[in-house]
């Protein structure tokens, strides 16, 4: 059945196109807009119509709108706008937000000039070609990690353990007893090393879902020697999915941390306490050693790199004296 052109309302049309729409005369005032426009810049009903389009830009852009608008109105076309150059909507509230605009000149009652321009929230397409980008971003360095995993798996586990073998075979003939000691020593360093060595090929292969969790503890497990008493490890909240670029810092922050105990803190006993509050990573290591003369943060002992890494990552970093003896070194960075 045909429709009568007669029976359809230009207003109701309006309303029906899900993006926003409006029309402005040649002095850049509005004088049609639909409900989705009013939407988007969160107006009132019918309280777009009258306004000049520039209270619909950013403060900071709005005199150089008028210059695009009249340049418009000297050559009027249609033409897409926020394709290769980023626009801004502002609400009525005074918040911004990325859109992409659409032009087309139209001959409004009486003969008099006008534009009719579309309005679309960019918002959406943004956030999920930024995801996209850094989902490409961690499938490539994951491949990169698997890489280097297989080179240190296929050659420097493989000339290590060759190592070994040869000094091992040559104790029998060192009769020095000192000397066979340093080789024996020698060859106990070559067995750590390759431990360490299958320990970051296993974190470099999978260091999502579960495997940060025995990092942590392969790292603190690993200074059980070195400290006066094994350190404690507590793990609070979901440490699971928190992505590559916090793990790569966290792991060898703890590491250094630690180091940082066994170098100057003379303590007896040491607790790590690393947890997930919300979106942000906290990392504790209370320790009842010397403890801090004043803050800490820039002593050159170390600690430079865990305020590096903190910093790199918009987070925070301190150490300082504890209220019960020793010093605590926390170590925050966001999750977003």
């Amino acid at each position: 059945m045909a429709i009568e052109p007669s029976s359809l309302r230009v207003t109701d049309l309006l309303d029906a196109i899900p993006d926003g729409v409006l029309v402005v005369d040649s002095d850049g005032a509005i004088v049609l807009a639909n409900q989705h426009l009013h939407d988007l810049f969160a107006y009132p009903p019918g309280e777009l119509v009258g306004r000049q389009i520039e209270e619909l830009v950013p403060a900071d852009r709005r005199g150089g709108h008028v210059a695009h608008r009249n340049g418009f109105a000297a050559a009027p076309r249609v033409r897409a706008m926020g394709v290769a150059q980023q626009l801004s909507g502002q609400r009525l509230d005074g918040s911004q937000f990325p859109v992409e605009v659409a032009l087309s000149p139209v001959n409004l009652p009486g003969g008099a000039a006008g534009t009719i321009a579309t309005v679309r929230d960019m918002t959406e397409r943004l956030e999920a070609s930024a995801a996209l980008a850094t989902a490409q971003r961690q499938t490539a360095l994951l491949g990169d990690r698997e890489r280097v995993a297989r080179d240190l798996h296929d050659t420097v586990i493989q000339e290590l353990f060759a190592t070994g073998m040869h000094l091992q075979a040559t104790l029998p003939l060192i009769s020095d007893a000192s000397g066979a000691a340093r080789v024996s020593e020698a060859v106990d360093a070559i067995d750590n090393t390759i431990k360490h060595v299958r320990t970051t090929i296993f974190g470099l292969r999978d260091p999502l879902a579960g495997q940060l969790k025995n990092q942590l503890e392969e790292v603190v497990r690993s200074f059980d020697d070195l400290l006066e008493a094994p350190a404690t490890l507590t793990l609070v909240g979901d440490l699971d999915h928190i992505g590559i670029d916090i793990t790569d810092h966290l792991v060898p922050t703890l590491r250094e941390a630690l180091t940082n105990v066994v170098k100057h803190a003379g303590a007896r006993n040491t607790a790590v306490v690393i947890s997930r509050v919300g979106q942000t990573l906290r990392l504790e290591v209370h320790d009842d050693g010397v403890g801090v003369e004043s803050d800490a943060t820039d002593n050159g002992d170390g600690v430079g790199n865990l305020s590096n890494r903190a910093a790199e990552l918009r987070g925070d970093f301190r150490i300082e004296s504890s209220a019960g003896g020793g010093s605590v070194l926390m170590w925050s960075v966001p999750l977003s």
